[in-house]
C-alpha cells in the first residue's frame, strides 16, 4: 500500500525519510497525516486529539533537551550550526503556542537519562508496539509496557489491558501509521545524533586547541617570570638601542648628503633648462636672421627701385622748380595788383561805413517817429473805443426813452378809455 504522506511516495518500512520533516511537520511547515492532524474533523475522537498533542509535545521536548545538551557540552562557533538552532527553538516557540491543548510533561522520560541508552533504545526500535504480547506473560509484559509508558504518553499507547488472543495493537493508529513514524522517528534521530556528535567533535577540537595554547602560554610565562632570562635580553635589547643610534646618526649624515645632492641635482637641472632655453632662443635668433637677410636682399632690391625713382624725381623736382620761379613772379605782380586794389577796397569801405553811419541815423529817427505814429494809433484806439461805448450808452439811453415813451402812451390810453368808459 502506497501513501504520500510527506510529498515523497513511501512504499517500504526500511525507506529513509528526510529528518527535516520532523521539524517541519513541528514547526507547522510540513502538514501531518490524517491521524496527526491537529484539525478537528468530522467524526475525530477527543483522544486522538489529545495523543497528536502528545506526539508534537514530545518532538519540541526532544529538540530542546537537544539543545540543553548542545549547550551544557560548549558553544557552538560555526554560523550555519547557530542557524539551525535557532529554527529549531523557533519551531518549539512555535508549536507551543499553536498546539490547542497543553499536557503536563509528568509523562515524558526524565531528561536525565543517559543519552547513550536513549540513542540505543531509539535504534533498535524501542518506540513499537508488541501486539502479540499476552496476559499470561507478566513479567515480560509489564517490563515492555512500563518502557513504553515511559518512552510514549499514554493517550498514544492505550492504558487499556489486552485481552487474550486480541493481535491489535492498542493504540489509535494503524500499523501502516506507525511503522512510518518509526522510521521518520528514527531517521530523525539518527540526523539529530550525527549532528551533535558533529558539534561535539568541533568543541573537543576548539578545546584541544585551547590546551595547546594555555601550555604555551605557561611555558612563556615561565620563561619570562625568570630573572636570567630577562638580564640578556636587555643587554640585547640595548645593544640593539646603540645600533639603531648609530644607524640613525649615519642615516642623518647620508640624509644630509642626499639633501646636498638633491640641491646640486636641482641647480643643474635649473642649468640644463637654461642651456634649453638658451638653445632655443639661439634657434629662434638663426630664424630672425635668416628673415633679416632676406629682408636686407628685398631692401637692396628696393633701393635700386627707389634710386632710380628718386632720379627722375629729380628732373621732375627741377621742372617744378622752374615752374614755381615763374609762379613766383607771376604772384608777386598779382600780389602789387591786390595791394592796389586793397587800397581801393579800403577807401570805398569807408565811404561805406560813412554811409551806413548816415544811414543808421536816419532809420534812428525814422524809428523814432514810428514810435510816434504808434503812439498816436493807440491814443486813437482808444479814443475810438470810448466813443463806441458812448455810442452804445447813448442807445441804450434811446431805447429807455423809447419803452418809456411806450409805457406812457399805453397808460395815457388806458387813462382815455377809463374816462370813456365813465
Amino acid at each position: 500500500k502506497e501513501m504520500d504522506i510527506w510529498g515523497k511516495r513511501s512504499t517500504r518500512e526500511g525507506e529513509e525519510v528526510d529528518a527535516g520533516m520532523i521539524r517541519g511537520c513541528v514547526s507547522g511547515n510540513v502538514p501531518l497525516p490524517s491521524a496527526y492532524s491537529n484539525s478537528t474533523q468530522e467524526g475525530e475522537e477527543p483522544h486522538k486529539r489529545n495523543a497528536v498533542a502528545e506526539l508534537t509535545s514530545y518532538l519540541s521536548m526532544a529538540l530542546e533537551r537537544a539543545a540543553k545538551v548542545q549547550t551544557s557540552k560548549g558553544e557552538d562557533t560555526a554560523e550555519e550550526e547557530e542557524e539551525e538552532e535557532r529554527r529549531d527553538r523557533a519551531a518549539v516557540r512555535q508549536v507551543r503556542t499553536a498546539l490547542p491543548l497543553k499536557l503536563p510533561h509528568t509523562c515524558w522520560k526524565s531528561p536525565r537519562s543517559n543519552q547513550a541508552e536513549e540513542t540505543q533504545g531509539m535504534e533498535a526500535g524501542s518506540l513499537q508496539v508488541k501486539s502479540k504480547v499476552k496476559r499470561k506473560t507478566k513479567k515480560s509484559g509489564k517490563a515492555k509496557s512500563s518502557d513504553a509508558a515511559e518512552e510514549f504518553p499514554s493517550a498514544v499507547l492505550g492504558t487499556g489491558e489486552e485481552s487474550e488472543g486480541d493481535t491489535t495493537p492498542r493504540t489509535i493508529l494503524s500499523k501502516e501509521e506507525w511503522n512510518h513514524f518509526n522510521i521518520l522517528l528514527s531517521n530523525a534521530v539518527k540526523s539529530m545524533q550525527s549532528r551533535w556528535n558533529s558539534q561535539m567533535t568541533t568543541a573537543d577540537n576548539k578545546l584541544d586547541n585551547l590546551k595547546i595554547k594555555v601550555q604555551s602560554l605557561q611555558n612563556r610565562t615561565r620563561l619570562v617570570a625568570r630573572g636570567d632570562w630577562l638580564e640578556p635580553k636587555r643587554k640585547e635589547v640595548e645593544a640593539i638601542d646603540r645600533e639603531c643610534e648609530e644607524k640613525r646618526k649615519v642615516s642623518s649624515s647620508l640624509q644630509e648628503e642626499i639633501e646636498g645632492l638633491q640641491r646640486q641635482a636641482e641647480e643643474n637641472r635649473r642649468e640644463l633648462e637654461l642651456l634649453k632655453n638658451q638653445e632655443a632662443l639661439k634657434d629662434e635668433w638663426d630664424r630672425k636672421v635668416r628673415e633679416a637677410v632676406e629682408e636686407v636682399e628685398e631692401l637692396q632690391d628696393t633701393k635700386s627701385r627707389l634710386e632710380g625713382e628718386i632720379s627722375e624725381l629729380e628732373d621732375h623736382k627741377q621742372e617744378m622748380v622752374d615752374q614755381a620761379e615763374s609762379d613766383k613772379e607771376r604772384i608777386r605782380q598779382d600780389i602789387t595788383s591786390l595791394k592796389a586794389s586793397k587800397k581801393e577796397v579800403e577807401n570805398q569801405m569807408v565811404e561805406l561805413e560813412e554811409s551806413i553811419q548816415r544811414r543808421t541815423k536816419e532809420l534812428e529817427m525814422y524809428e523814432q517817429k514810428l514810435q510816434d505814429i504808434g503812439r498816436r494809433e493807440q491814443s486813437a484806439i482808444s479814443k475810438q473805443t470810448e466813443l463806441e461805448e458812448r455810442e452804445k450808452s447813448v442807445m441804450a439811453k434811446e431805447a429807455d426813452l423809447q419803452s418809456r415813451e411806450q409805457w406812457v402812451l399805453q397808460k395815457e390810453g388806458e387813462q382815455r378809455a377809463a374816462k370813456g368808459k365813465k
